[in-house]
């Protein structure tokens, strides 16, 4: 794209992927190890994420160094959809009926969970 002209560049991380209810449903496992205590996502596919989103900015640096004319800017994406996660009543009203799991991805899997049993 810089090659063709383009000189501001916004590259989007992936977002925490051990939240989404498709994983949590997939990789579900009876080790609560496995899943942050605080979120109820799983570790290690939020690390997978974390870690790609690391080494996809270390080369965006690269890129601008080599292209200084080209503004090229990353989008913490990850960052962004935890703090849905982790902090949902701070955008809008979101309430389940008291059985359901304490975390939000966890209220999301025993939603996800009661749709296709």
């Amino acid at each position: 794209m810089i090659e063709l002209g383009a000189t501001d560049l916004l590259v989007p991380g992936i977002l925490p992927i051990g939240c989404f209810p498709l994983y949590l449903t997939l990789y579900n496992t009876s080790r609560k190890s496995d899943y942050n205590a605080r979120t109820g996502c799983l570790r290690r596919y939020n690390r997978l994420a974390f870690h790609h989103n690391r080494e996809l900015k270390q080369q965006l640096d690269e890129l601008q160094k080599k292209y200084p004319n080209t503004k090229i800017m990353y989008g913490d994406y990850f960052k962004a959809a935890m703090q849905f996660v982790v902090y949902p009543g701070k955008f809008g009203e979101f309430s389940l009926p008291v059985h359901y799991h304490k975390s939000f991805m966890g209220n999301m899997l025993s939603i996800w969970s009661t749709l296709y049993d």
